[in-house]
C-alpha cells in the first residue's frame, strides 16, 4: 500500500510515502500550513453558506475586527435595536402626506406657509427621493431664493417640521432629517445693518410701463403691492379670497382700503389711504380677484428677475416712500409694521422729491413694449 500527498504552492508538488502513513500526514500539515501563510489560495471551507452569504460575513467579520465584538454580539444588538424604516418614498409625494396630516391641526396661514415652502423646494429639488435630501440641497435652494435672514429661519423651521415628522413614529420614513446641517441664524444675526433694497422711480416707470405693455393682468397686483404697500405674498391673495366672497364694496371705501385682521400678517385691521395715482390706476385696472391673483409663481418670478427686483422690493419700495412723506409712525400704522423697525431699516431710504415722483406714476398708452436696454 502506498499513500499520495497532493498538494499546491506556487506549482503542483507530489511526494509518494511507501510504508509511512505518520509521515505522509505531516508533510501534508506542513504543505497546507505553507499555502496558507502566503495567502496563495482561500482556505477549503465547509459550510451550507452560498458564496455570496460567506462574502458577506467575511466583510461583516472584518468590520468587527479590533472592536471585541463577534459576528453574533453584532447581529444580537441589531436585533434588539432595529433601524427606522427605510422608505422608496419621494420628497413629493411624502410632503404632501405631511400636508394633509396637518390640515385640521393648524391654522390655514399655518398650512399655507409650509405648502409654500415645501412646494417651492419640491420645484428646486426636482424628482428626488425622501432619503436622498440632504442638508447641502437646502442650503443651495434657501440661497437661491436671496431672502434676508429672518425669512430663512422661517423657511428652514418649515422644512424642518416636515422632516421630523417624516422620522417620528408610526412614519419613520427616515433616520433622521437632514436640517440640523442648515445654518440657522440667531436673533441678534436676523437684524442686519444692511438696508432693505427698493426699486428706483425710474426702475418702477418702466416695471409698470412693461406690464402695461406686455402683461396688463399682471398691473393690478404691482401697483397695489408698490403703491399701498401690501405684502405680496400673503396680504395680497387674502385680499382677492375675500372680495371674491364679500365683494370688493367692503374692503375698498372711498379711497381707503380696510384691510381686516384675517387678511394681514399680524392679525390687526388696519385702513390703508390709497395714494391718488393707485386710484387711477385702480380705475383703469380695477380690484378684483383676478386681477390680484394675476398668475403663478414661476411668471412672478420671471417679472421680478427681468426688472431685477428684489425679495420684498415691492414693499420696501412702498413703506421708504411713505416715510418719506408721511413720517414714521404713519408709515407703521397703515403698513402694519413697527415704529422701530421703520426707524431701524427705512428712515431716509427715499427723499421727498422722489417720493413724489414715485406717488406721480400714471397709467397711459406706451408706444415701446420694452423698457430702454431691456432685452425681448
Amino acid at each position: 500500500m502506498t499513500y499520495r500527498v497532493t498538494g499546491t504552492i506556487c506549482k503542483h508538488q507530489r511526494r509518494i510515502f511507501t510504508t509511512d502513513q505518520e509521515e505522509a500526514l505531516g508533510i501534508q500539515a506542513d504543505w497546507e500550513l505553507e499555502r496558507t501563510l502566503s495567502a496563495a489560495a482561500i482556505r477549503p471551507k465547509a459550510t451550507r453558506l452560498k458564496q455570496e452569504e460567506l462574502s458577506q460575513a467575511e466583510a461583516a467579520f472584518e468590520m468587527l475586527r479590533g472592536t471585541g465584538l463577534t459576528i453574533v454580539d453584532a447581529v444580537r444588538h441589531l436585533l434588539r435595536n432595529p433601524p427606522a424604516n427605510r422608505t422608496e418614498k419621494t420628497f413629493e409625494d411624502a410632503y404632501k402626506a405631511f400636508l394633509r396630516d396637518r390640515e385640521g391641526h393648524i391654522s390655514a396661514r399655518q398650512l399655507d406657509n409650509l405648502k409654500s415652502a415645501l412646494s417651492r423646494l419640491a420645484t428646486f429639488l426636482g424628482p428626488v427621493g425622501l432619503a436622498d435630501v440632504t442638508a447641502e440641497n437646502i442650503t443651495a435652494w434657501l440661497r437661491s431664493l436671496a431672502c434676508g435672514k429672518k425669512s430663512w429661519n422661517l423657511y428652514r423651521s418649515s422644512i424642518g417640521a416636515f422632516f421630523n415628522w417624516t422620522a417620528k413614529e408610526p412614519r419613520q420614513w427616515i433616520d433622521k432629517g437632514p436640517i440640523g446641517g442648515v445654518d440657522f441664524y440667531r436673533k441678534s444675526e436676523t437684524l442686519s445693518d444692511e438696508l432693505p433694497e427698493r426699486l428706483t422711480v425710474e426702475k418702477t416707470r418702466d416695471l409698470l410701463e412693461y406690464l402695461q405693455a406686455n402683461n396688463p393682468q399682471w398691473v393690478t397686483f404691482f401697483a397695489v403691492a408698490l403703491f399701498a404697500g401690501l405684502r405680496p405674498e400673503g396680504e395680497v391673495t387674502k385680499l382677492a379670497d375675500a372680495i371674491e366672497r364679500d365683494g370688493v364694496d367692503r374692503y375698498l371705501r372711498g379711497g381707503t382700503l380696510y384691510l381686516t385682521a384675517k387678511i394681514t400678517k399680524d392679525r390687526r385691521a388696519r385702513p390703508v389711504p390709497l395714494p391718488d395715482n393707485l386710484l387711477e390706476w385702480l380705475a383703469q385696472y380695477p380690484l378684483t380677484p383676478e386681477g390680484l391673483r394675476a398668475g403663478s409663481r414661476d411668471e412672478y418670478a420671471s417679472i421680478r428677475g427681468r426688472f431685477g427686483v428684489p425679495h420684498d422690493g415691492l414693499r420696501h419700495t412702498s413703506v421708504s416712500a411713505w416715510v418719506a412723506l408721511h413720517g414714521v409712525s404713519e408709515a407703521a400704522y397703515h403698513h402694519g409694521t413697527s415704529e422701530r423697525v421703520i426707524r431701524a431699516h427705512y428712515l431716509s431710504l427715499m427723499k421727498c422729491e422722489e417720493a413724489e415722483a414715485f406717488y406721480s406714476i400714471l397709467p397711459s398708452e406706451f408706444q415701446s413694449a420694452l423698457p430702454t436696454g431691456t432685452e425681448s
